[in-house]
């Protein structure tokens, strides 16, 4: 005989996707349940797709000079790897301070490709403002990033 179908599994619930989704997205869903909720038809609206429009604020943020940072580590050491090594630990810890940035200002990292962030803010909730005042934060935090990584540099040459 044939198995049995398995049973459908059971969809997610907001509570379950929130951690994966910007906060935007999340508060999307949140209004459109509010406002089912509150309708007459709520059976019928909870089964109908939904497309929403959410302004936003997107803040992108890439090192300068990041491959001609690499090549030059990358001819320090010799090519053994060292070079390698010390722009994967300076580069993941300029990004750990980049996300910090971004989620204090209220924001939400949704992408990373390489050397490079992206954010989004909520323009409805000042994300306009935050995602200029993170920028200057980032700015700002650079100068100290450089001086501490070109400390390890040499550090690790000598």
């Amino acid at each position: 005989p044939a198995p049995a179908a398995a049973a459908p599994a059971a969809p997610l619930t907001l509570a379950e996707l929130a951690p994966f989704l910007p906060r935007v997205c999340t508060r999307a869903v949140q209004r459109h349940a509010t406002l089912a909720a509150a309708s007459s038809s709520a059976s019928v609206a909870s089964t109908t797709s939904v497309s929403e429009h959410a302004d936003v604020a997107v803040l992108f943020v890439d090192v300068a000079g990041y491959s001609t940072l690499a090549d030059a580590l990358r001819t320090a050491f010799g090519g053994d790897g060292g070079g390698d090594e010390l722009l994967t630990a300076l580069l993941n810890d300029y990004v750990s301070r980049v996300v910090m940035f971004i989620e204090a200002r209220g924001g939400d990292t949704v992408a990373f490709c390489g050397d490079a962030v992206l954010a989004l803010f909520d323009a409805a909730a000042g994300g306009v403002a935050a995602a200029t005042r993170c920028a200057l934060d980032v700015q700002r935090n650079l100068h100290e990033f450089k001086s501490e990584a070109a400390a390890a540099a040499k550090e690790q040459l000598e």
